[in-house]
């Protein structure tokens, strides 16, 4: 939080001029400029590219929220939420706002349906049943309608789509040890970069591959997420660690992560392993009146 609060003014100051001062003070070219939105520069901050900036400041939402603030509504905790909201935006980017929406949408849902049983199941269920809504519905498959809805133009929607649709064909036809670090297939006119991690962990290095570091990471979440606990504290740290995880899974679909952005993934999702076996401290019982105290002096 503190970096992102540091980051803040700077990332203003370059959506506003266009100068990157971070990369000037590190002695680096300046970036590639990549368009305007909204009449102003997409920030880098100190990262390759906006949409890694913008993720690195969304994913901290829910962790601030629950574990610097304890998943208390307070003014301080407004103000930092507030914070990582402005930071964020600098960003221009549909992947981060996506990762914030997904974030703030769970949080709501956790303090919504506090009291009811099984109520991320039926989250789960809700979704599906959306899902099959629109297939049944819309004259577009659900994922083409998602990516319309969930960025800036229907440009970069049209961009993502093929994306995802040229990635899979490379996926079946390299299904096993994928095509490497060799370049991919593509129509002509498309970018050479792919906009989504998990379609690249799946390209690059296989489909056994992809499906080992998904299974992990999906088998840690749901061993973190049925530990049971009484101390309030340690049940809003769950609570953000999940969420935020969740919230970078989902923008994995529509961004891709390198570089530092990657190492941060990597480390999030091993921060939480400690909820596997942390033990809890039992409450002190006060001794009765009439029991002489043993052993004081120690």
């Amino acid at each position: 939080f503190i970096l992102i609060m540091l980051l803040l003014p700077l990332a203003f100051f370059e959506s506003v001029t266009g100068y990157n001062i971070v990369h000037a003070l590190l002695g680096n070219s300046p970036p590639p400029g990549i368009g305007e939105r909204w009449g102003m520069t997409r920030a880098y901050g100190p990262f390759d590219h906006p949409i890694l900036y913008g993720v690195f400041c969304a994913s901290s939402l829910a962790l601030v929220f629950y574990v610097l603030g304890r998943g208390r509504f307070t003014l301080k905790t407004a103000r930092r939420v507030g914070i990582v909201f402005a930071a964020t935006f600098f960003s221009l980017s549909a992947g981060p706002f996506t990762t914030l929406f997904v974030q703030c949408a769970l949080t709501a849902w956790d303090f919504v349906t506090r009291r009811i049983p099984y109520r991320w199941w039926i989250l789960f269920g809700l979704f599906v049943a959306a899902y099959i809504t629109i297939d049944v519905l819309s004259t577009r498959s659900p994922v083409r309608v998602f990516a319309t809805y969930f960025t800036f133009s229907g440009h970069t929607a049209y961009d993502r789509i093929g994306d995802w649709t040229w990635g899979m064909v490379n996926i079946r036809q390299n299904p096993m040890f994928g095509i490497g670090l060799n370049d991919w297939v593509r129509e002509p006119w498309m970018s050479a970069s792919l906009d989504s991690f998990w379609v690249v962990q799946a390209m690059r290095y296989g489909v056994p591959a992809f499906l080992l570091q998904a299974a992990a990471l999906l088998l840690l979440c749901f061993s973190v997420g049925r530990r049971r606990f009484r101390d309030r504290r340690l049940k809003a740290y769950r609570n953000g660690w999940l969420i935020a995880i969740v919230a970078l899974i989902i923008a994995g679909s529509s961004a891709h992560f390198w570089n530092a952005l990657y190492c941060l993934v990597i480390f999030l999702q091993g921060s939480g392993v400690w909820l596997l076996t942390v033990k809890e401290r039992r409450p002190v019982r006060p001794a009765s009146a009439t029991q002489a105290p043993s052993h004081s002096r120690s």
